[in-house]
């Protein structure tokens, strides 16, 4: 999979996971950093291959910054990243299969095809009035 930092400086505002998997090898590969608030990761596994039945241990976390993955399954959409000043840091165009992780700043999505996505964000969701500043 194509893994693309979209960078202003030394800055990381997403990271944009592209659907060619070809060069993916067996294991797991942890695209963000271990103490950043949403762990994702790329995983191959092998046919045959048993993950043992598991849970996760409950545990306090205090997190101050929200990630959003959005994985589009079918359709199309272009996004726009933008740092905190609001100004423009990149523009990018999703295919199905593409996935992309906003990790800070703004972004916007125009879906120019009927299209599914999935959404992930660390809960608990307090609403929209609560959780979403919008760019002036």
């Amino acid at each position: 999979m194509q893994i693309v930092q979209i960078k202003k400086g030394d800055t990381i505002y997403a990271l944009l996971l592209r659907k060619d998997i070809s060069m993916f090898r067996a294991g797991v590969y942890f695209v963000t950093d271990p103490g950043d608030p949403l762990q994702v990761a790329l995983s191959y596994y092998e046919q045959g291959h048993i993950i043992k039945a598991h849970r996760h241990l409950d545990r306090n976390r205090y997190i101050t910054h929200t990630y959003e993955v959005i994985h589009l399954e079918e359709g199309s959409s272009v996004v726009r990243i933008f740092d905190e000043n609001y100004a423009p840091v990149s523009t990018i165009r999703l295919m199905p299969g593409d996935t992309v992780i906003f990790m800070r700043g703004y972004h916007s999505l125009e879906f120019d095809r009927n299209s599914i996505v999935i959404e992930v964000k660390q809960g608990p969701y307090p609403g929209k009035d609560q959780d979403k500043e919008y760019m002036s």
